[in-house]
């Protein structure tokens, strides 16, 4: 921003009509304008100060809704499981063989993931079959993608048939909740850790309680930001598109 000093040496420059009347009332309308840009400018430093973007903050943090180039993230796949990349999401396929599985694995570098801070993890996704099928969706880990039961660390979300649950665990124990029957195809389901407090849950942005129990502390398996599989239990395809991931551990 220009000094008045200097708005006064440019108007100058221009010849000796600035000795106008005109002048003096130029010269305080520019005044104005200089003022109100330096309050302006001082009032979004204060606010960023108080509210700093993502790229100022001090935790972890990772998003995604873009899921190309193909394989842009560890895969597990067994017997005639698939995976469908595409721009908007990933489909996760069992194929026709049963026992069959697809998984997709988001970790990060380990240094400063720990279950000791509050975390988050949102997903949306859209649903197919879910007769004779297992699901998980955690941040942590899957200890088996062919069983409903997972002792290892994680928060999170798991589906047996219609049936959802929230998930906790601290690497012995496994805490659920049942959160009701599936009745649609599209969810957004978010889990919010407080550590040694308690893990929320909500389904559609809707709150449907809280696990206290078996909470996940330490570092294991804290680097895993998230993990999602499926796995069918019959011969026949079973199919989970996730469409976004978000993710954020408080620094």
């Amino acid at each position: 921003m220009a000094t008045e000093s200097e708005i006064e040496a440019l108007l100058l420059r221009t010849g000796s009509i600035i000795l106008e009347d005109w002048y003096s009332d130029l010269i305080e309308v520019l005044k104005k304008i200089n003022t109100e840009a330096k309050e302006a400018k001082e009032k979004a430093e204060e606010a960023m100060k108080a509210k700093p973007g993502t790229y100022d903050y001090p935790g972890l943090f990772w998003f995604n809704a873009h899921w190309l180039p193909e394989g842009c993230m560890e895969t597990s796949i067994g017997g005639s499981g698939h995976l469908w990349w595409r721009t908007e999401s990933v489909r996760l396929a069992t194929g026709t063989t049963e026992a069959s599985w697809a998984g997709v694995i988001k970790a990060i570098v380990p240094d400063n993931a720990t279950w000791e801070k509050e975390r988050r993890i949102l997903f949306k996704i859209q649903l197919y079959q879910l007769s004779f099928v297992y699901i998980h969706l955690v941040s942590g880990h899957i200890e088996r993608v062919s069983t409903l039961e997972n002792t290892h660390e994680h928060i999170g979300f798991k589906i047996d048939g219609a049936t959802l649950y929230a998930t906790v665990a601290d690497g012995v124990g496994e805490s659920i909740l049942n959160l009701g029957t599936l009745s649609s195809r599209f969810y957004e389901l978010e889990a919010v850790f407080t550590p040694g407090v308690e893990c929320r849950f909500y389904v559609n942005g809707e709150d449907k309680g809280a696990i206290t129990t078996n909470l996940p502390s330490g570092t294991g398996y804290a680097e895993l930001v998230f993990m999602a599989s499926i796995f069918n239990r019959e011969a026949a395809e079973k199919e989970m598109e996730l469409f976004e991931v978000r993710f954020m551990q408080a620094g």
